[in-house]
């Protein structure tokens, strides 16, 4: 008889809007379960993300709960621990994957006295430094995707059962998720799932469906299909009936079956995944190789690994060592500030593909405003510190304060973050407009221009030619310049003068020189008449709705949610101010997302030697 591992994984981010949450436990968690209930000889193994519970809990929504703590009585429901807040697991040092998998661990025995030793892998994001830290939590088996197996050179026939895999004498049983069911179901018929289900060539295999629960009512079209047009309540009534096809816990396989065999995975993650991570030209042309072959060769073919995502965008490596600066703060600490901490690692806002959540502002955000959540707790050096803060080889001055924080590079005495404390808010939150395989494919990637420019429609996208970062110095001939002008990226040279004060000096400019007070920021400018103008760039995530209210002045005030930034010059300066706008896909298709202002400040050079002060205070 052929044994079916059928396991549903629900899960929100970290900052997710109430209203999301809302739809898709009406559409899509609570009708699958209160379906499920209709069938008693039906088993189904269920992964819940922290960020779920926390809603669940927060919001008195005590009858999902009820529900699956019902199903529990009746044996069909086998719950999967997981990382509490949904991380991938590879990219967080490995004392927080036990953190995060214990802090799971003990919300389902606190919750549902529930004990449980199987792991549903975020993202499905496997490497095998994860087995340790998996055991160490008391985990036995997880399930990855079947596209792992494959690039051992395993086919599809003999996938039907587990494997154990071992790490520094540590091992654990994995399960193979199958593409195919993960295609078929539901988007095929209940008899196409069935028949292939029983049509597999080991008779006595244990064939696993794994993935998203909103694919039961949240997706488009899909409410419909599956119950207003019977689609779950007919494919849980074959299975019921089947003779042939019996669902089982994992747990219950590792208990009656041995292991198909020993195996070393390398890191993997879903085919599409590992697309994602890879530059836009070169998945178009892995996607070109793969169509010109058939599916029993392309198998061999894999390229892409998740952790590229942090150097495919700056804007991900920057949140992810955002992370491992707190982490090195948070030495010995295991309360408050560590919850913030973790939450701060719920993966959505640090990668991007057809879904993932990099281009969405309000993901990003909530993932500074738990990091600066649990920074509210620990002390404040009110210094400069010297540490290569993104990993890129060279070091950076990091100033943490009781208002601001500031992160400065070398290349260009830029700034990297501007943290603004008391609202939890990354003042410079902004996501550069990146050229992606869907513009390309829609003929839209010849349109790339400085940047400085937004779209004003879905059909002509602008992409940005250097990181939208803030204190970007460029030389102009004219102020018309502004819109296509590239700032300077040499290296400065750099002093602490201070406690408070940083001084930078690059080519052009003899002095540019950060003085960091409470609610202020000073910056003093000496600039050479390179050329007859100088500008400044910053790129804020302001509101939305501001607009420069005037095109030249001394001073000038830009709100934010909650606060405002008011900028006072020495000097008369010219202002220019565009919004960004990314045009990106997700699984509703391309969506425009307002992403911050560039904001650049334009100053006359009249002199061989210009000197210039901009003091912005917090309002």
């Amino acid at each position: 008889m052929k044994k079916f591992v059928f396991c549903v994984h629900n899960h929100q981010p970290v900052g997710n809007f109430t209203e999301v949450f809302e739809k898709a436990l009406k559409e899509a968690y609570l009708p699958f379960l209160q379906t499920l209930k209709e069938f008693p000889t039906i088993k189904v193994a269920l992964h819940i993300s922290g960020p779920i519970y926390e809603y669940l809990l927060e919001k008195n929504q005590h009858h999902y709960l009820d529900l699956i703590r019902e199903l529990l009585g009746r044996g069909q429901l086998e719950l999967l621990s997981g990382g509490f807040y949904e991380p991938i697991l590879p990219m967080i040092p490995e004392e927080d994957i036990v953190a995060q998998v214990e802090l799971m661990n003990e919300f389902l025995k606190q919750t549902f006295n529930y004990q449980s030793h199987g792991l549903w892998l975020a993202e499905r994001v496997w490497e095998t430094s994860l087995i340790k830290p998996l055991t160490r939590a008391g985990m036995e088996y997880t399930l990855i995707d079947d596209n792992g197996f494959y690039k051992l050179g395993l086919k599809e026939e003999e996938l039907g059962g587990y494997f154990i895999t071992e790490d520094e004498g540590f091992t654990l049983k994995l399960f193979p998720i199958s593409k195919r069911l993960r295609y078929l179901i539901p988007a095929s018929s209940p008899e196409e799932v069935i028949q292939y289900i029983k049509n597999f060539p080991d008779q006595d295999a244990v064939l696993v469906y794994g993935d998203d629960g909103e694919k039961f009512g949240l997706w488009p079209g899909t409410r419909d299909r599956l119950y207003r047009d019977g689609w779950l309540k007919r494919f849980l009534d074959l299975l019921s009936n089947e003779k042939e096809v019996e669902t089982v816990f994992p747990s219950e396989v590792l208990s009656s079956l041995p292991p198909k065999g020993r195996v070393y995975i390398p890191p993997s993650s879903y085919e599409e995944m590992e697309e994602w991570s890879l530059p836009p030209r070169t998945q178009l042309e892995l996607k070109r190789i793969k169509a010109s072959m058939d599916q029993k060769s392309r198998r061999f073919l894999s390229s892409g690994y998740f952790q590229n995502f942090l150097s495919k965008y700056t804007e991900s490596n920057k949140m992810h060592k955002r992370m491992l600066f707190l982490r090195d703060r948070l030495r010995g600490e295991r309360g408050k500030p560590f919850r913030h901490y973790l939450r701060g690692q719920c993966n959505c806002a640090y990668w991007h593909g057809v879904f993932g959540g990099l281009y969405f502002p309000f993901l990003r955000d909530a993932v500074y405003r738990e990091f600066l959540k649990a920074e509210t707790e620990l002390p404040v050096p009110e210094n400069f510190s010297r540490l290569d803060f993104d990993k890129d080889g060279l070091e950076e001055w990091v100033y943490l304060g009781k208002t601001f924080n500031l992160f400065f590079h070398r290349k260009g005495g830029r700034v990297l973050e501007w943290d603004d404390r008391p609202s939890f808010t990354n003042l410079t939150n902004v996501m550069t407009r990146y050229l992606e395989t869907y513009h390309i494919e829609k003929g839209q990637g010849a349109n790339s221009g400085s940047g400085s420019s937004s779209s004003g429609t879905q059909n002509e996208p602008v992409f940005d030619r250097y990181v939208k970062e803030n204190f970007l110095d460029h030389f102009l001939d004219s102020p018309e310049e502004w819109e296509r002008s590239l700032p300077n990226f040499f290296l400065y040279q750099v002093e602490a003068a201070s406690p408070f004060t940083l001084s930078f000096k690059g080519e052009g400019i003899p002095l540019k020189e950060f003085t960091i007070r409470e609610n202020e920021l000073l910056l003093n400018l000496e600039v050479e008449k390179r050329k007859p103008y100088y500008m400044i760039e910053l790129n804020l995530s302001c509101l939305k709705d501001w607009k420069l209210a005037e095109e030249r002045g001394r001073s000038l005030f830009v709100p934010f949610p909650g606060l405002g930034l008011h900028f006072e010059f020495s000097q008369e300066v010219l202002f220019r101010a565009q919004p960004i706008f990314t045009i990106s896909s997700s699984g509703a298709g391309l969506e425009k997302f307002y992403q911050g202002t560039s904001i650049f400040f334009i100053l006359p050079l009249k002199e061989e030697r210009n000197r210039v002060q901009i003091l912005t205070r917090r309002k």
